[in-house]
């Protein structure tokens, strides 16, 4: 899988953009991986990121570049679950989202759980980035029945 890069210098990288288009408004869309972005079905005019599961496994991300003098990313975002979803394996969570870096051995990796009711979830994670230009950003969905929604996904370094 191919990322693509955002770079962002200077003092206002902690409010600056870190990803690009994370409420997946912009066409063509720089999300690299198994989805694609749809009109929301309780708002037509908010997109969304969708991804169908099946039989295999599936993932999306990017790359998020920093000056590598910020000490602490953090990213936030909302997803969601149709009625139809059933992961085939949902032991840890069936939503992994892991943030990487080639500069540092330690990596952060969290499991999140949905439940069937259509409802928004707020989630968030941070990662140390002392000393790190280059994150990348990979959310992994395990194989399952239905449709998982993303958006509004905000990346802040400090």
């Amino acid at each position: 899988m191919c990322l693509c890069p955002l770079i962002v210098c200077g003092d206002e990288q902690a409010t600056a953009a870190l990803l690009q288009n994370g409420d997946f408004s912009a066409n063509p869309i720089i999300w690299q991986g198994s989805g694609r972005a749809v009109n929301d079905r309780q708002n037509k005019a908010n997109k969304v990121y969708a991804v169908e599961l099946g039989r295999q496994p599936k993932s999306f991300g990017q790359q998020i570049v920093l000056d590598g003098e910020k000490e602490k990313l953090t990213l936030s975002w909302r997803m969601r679950a149709n009625e139809k979803f059933a992961p085939l394996s949902a032991e840890k969570g069936p939503i992994e989202v892991q943030l990487r870096s080639r500069e540092k051995k330690e990596h952060t990796i969290e499991n999140f759980k949905l439940e069937k009711t259509g409802e928004w979830i707020e989630c968030s994670l941070s990662y140390d980035c002392k000393g790190v230009k280059t994150i990348n950003l990979m959310v992994n969905i395990c194989a399952g029945k239905g449709t998982l929604e993303f958006d509004d996904f905000v990346a802040t370094a400090n």
